[in-house]
């Protein structure tokens, strides 16, 4: 008589070799696509000041998904000078900006965006400097790392708490949705945040 032989999860848990996925796997550091299209698309205008928000001008605003789109294709990992250009202009809408280093990071930017993207000079009419000291540098650029970063952690919150249906993400077709209720926006929403 043949002895049956009876499979048991428990018995061959560890007799069997482990079988490797069909799939493969992303390589260590490579970033989520997706979620850095969504963070283009649909993430907030990070602002000093949400009451000033309606002013921006819309020049600037226009073009914030544009830049956003440019910069990850250079994998930039930094907020674009149009967003800084933003955060700027709504802190001075508080108070003066009593600190000349911005004042010139604010007016060589605004010239520097409107002549590259909008083939606008106005160089002499802002007096602006052409070119930022060492000191201006850094500070923009901590500027720009502090948006970036606020910016995505500000995306990751609202994808964990799926709040006011603002982005919803289907991850097996790799397909973004945007806006509220599923109507498409072409303008990123405005967060307040504060790094001074």
């Amino acid at each position: 008589m043949k002895k049956k032989t009876v499979y048991a999860p428990q018995q061959c848990l560890f007799d069997d070799p482990p079988q490797r996925s069909n799939e493969p796997t992303a390589p260590k550091g490579e970033r989520d696509v997706v979620f850095d299209l969504t963070d283009s698309l649909s993430a907030p205008i990070i602002v000093f000041n949400e009451s000033w928000a309606d002013t921006m001008p819309e020049q600037f605003v226009d073009l914030v998904s544009t830049a956003r789109l440019a910069a990850g294709l250079t994998d930039e990992q930094q907020a674009t000078e149009v967003e800084c250009i933003l955060y700027i202009y709504t802190w001075s809408m508080v108070s003066p900006i009593d600190d000349y280093h911005w004042v010139n990071i604010y007016t060589h930017l605004s010239c520097k965006v409107l002549e590259e993207m909008l083939e606008q000079d106005r160089w002499e009419i802002m007096k602006a400097p052409k070119e930022l000291s060492n000191e201006e540098q850094q500070k923009l650029l901590d500027l720009r790392r502090w948006i970036y970063t606020t910016r995505r952690a500000v995306v990751k919150q609202r994808l964990k708490e799926g709040e006011d249906e603002t982005l919803a993400i289907d991850r097996s077709a790799k397909a973004v949705k945007l806006g509220k209720k599923g109507k498409a926006t072409s303008r990123p929403s405005v967060d307040q945040q504060s790094l001074f």
